[in-house]
């Protein structure tokens, strides 16, 4: 994970690590492609980072090339090395913990370090990676596509299927990947939903409107956001969506406005849409994307891929700004369409339904107070810490281990 956090990952990263806190003492073993500097505000004592990027050695360089070609290509389990494991392994002996909470799949590799160790193991399942990864990697016509299907898939599929049934229990993030994670695996261990959640404070400021906005901003304009890391292809997708398909036609309805793609790895079809037309911003990474939810008058969410939920609907509920968004990309939060946000899943009805918002000044105001009541009842970090509290007493009803 970075710190501070950024991105949907890390986000759901910090909020487990806090909440995992109320119940005693927390270490974290980290691994990432660069330096990691945890700042005062964190209150976690026992942190270890590795960083992959100063591996080079010759010996780590066969290592994972070794790796690499067993693999048949697949850089999904990038974040792993054995000196890395040997280090876990040292930091699980100096710490012992009663519970590993195994974050994400693509660390799974070092699960067999951590059973060499006595405690629970809890894996954090941010998405259902065998279904997304099919979605997203495999379901074109193309040799690349086929290449991942025949060799990559059944890779991701059977690490996530052996997490499923070694862990002791599963954490997902809605009810729609929990029925989607007992379809793919069976329900031989039991799975808890943990949403992804917002500390509500940290938005209180844009919510109010005094936090600044971008200095790069013009200003009277209408603002609509859009938030994602590019990297990932259905926020590519989306972007591609929103320029090609959107900015026309709300160019039609709109005198002024201005759409505001922010986040890191922005592709070159992104970076030229930017430059041919001042009303588009494509920011890249930012430190913090507070300024851009300040500047919002509204999220936009065209997403037709994915799993999990999207931690953008839920900072737009925390900032106070209304959300348009396709069926998927609402998915999997309990989000009623016309009291929440507004669901649109063609280009140009979503087009009318932001039309509908800006319009309509009581409609904005009713989605702008549900959706906050719906994310302080069942996505912040406080409601979200009696899903984790029902998990680990759960654990502790079904083992000796841990002792909390």
């Amino acid at each position: 994970m970075s710190y501070p956090p950024r991105g949907g990952t890390h986000l759901r990263n910090w909020q487990n690590i806090n909440i995992m806190q109320k119940f005693g003492e927390v270490g974290i073993f980290s691994v990432f492609n660069q330096d990691l500097h945890p700042g005062d505000d964190t209150s976690v004592k026992s942190w270890h980072h590795y960083n992959m990027v100063k591996e080079s050695t010759t010996g780590d360089l066969i290592e994972r090339g070794l790796r690499l070609f067993k693999r048949k290509g697949l850089r999904y389990f990038w974040a792993y090395s054995n000196r890395a494991g040997q280090e876990l392994d040292q930091f699980l002996t100096n710490f012992k913990p009663d519970i590993v909470v195994l974050e994400e799949l693509g660390v799974y590799p070092y699960l067999e370090v951590i059973r060499k160790h006595d405690c629970n193991i809890i894996f954090d399942n941010h998405n259902v990676e065998s279904h997304l990864f099919k979605q997203i990697k495999c379901s074109k016509p193309t040799f690349p596509h086929w290449w991942r299907h025949q060799f990559h898939f059944p890779q991701i599929e059977s690490a996530e299927r052996e997490l499923a049934q070694l862990a002791d229990i599963t954490w997902v993030c809605s009810p729609t990947d929990q029925n989607l994670f007992k379809e793919w695996y069976g329900s031989t261990k039991p799975s808890f939903v943990v949403p992804n959640a917002i500390h509500v404070k940290n938005y209180e400021q844009v919510r109010l409107g005094t936090f600044p906005l971008p200095a790069e901003l013009k200003t009277g304009a209408f603002n609509i956001l859009y938030l994602g890391n590019f990297h990932h292809p259905p926020n590519q997708e989306a972007g591609r969506l929103l320029i090609e398909e959107a900015y026309p036609q709300l160019s039609q309805v709109f005198e002024a406005f201005n759409l505001m793609l922010v986040g890191s790895n922005p592709t070159a079809f992104m970076k030229e849409a930017a430059q041919k037309a001042s009303n588009i911003l494509v920011t890249g990474e930012v430190p913090d994307v507070r300024p851009y939810l300040a500047a919002a008058d509204l999220m936009v969410v065209p997403l037709l891929k994915g799993s999990g939920t999207r931690f953008k609907i839920l900072e737009a509920f925390a900032a106070g700004l209304p959300v348009v968004s396709t069926t998927k990309g609402a998915e999997g939060l309990n989000a009623i369409d016309g009291t929440h946000l507004l669901i649109a899943d063609q280009i140009a009805h979503m087009v009318q339904k932001i039309h509908q918002i800006r319009a309509e000044k009581d409609l904005r105001k009713k989605l702008i107070t549900s959706g906050f009541d719906l994310l302080q009842s069942e996505y912040s970090w406080k409601a979200v810490a009696r899903n984790i509290e029902t998990s680990i007493r759960s654990l502790r009803e079904s083992s000796v281990q841990p002792s909390i």
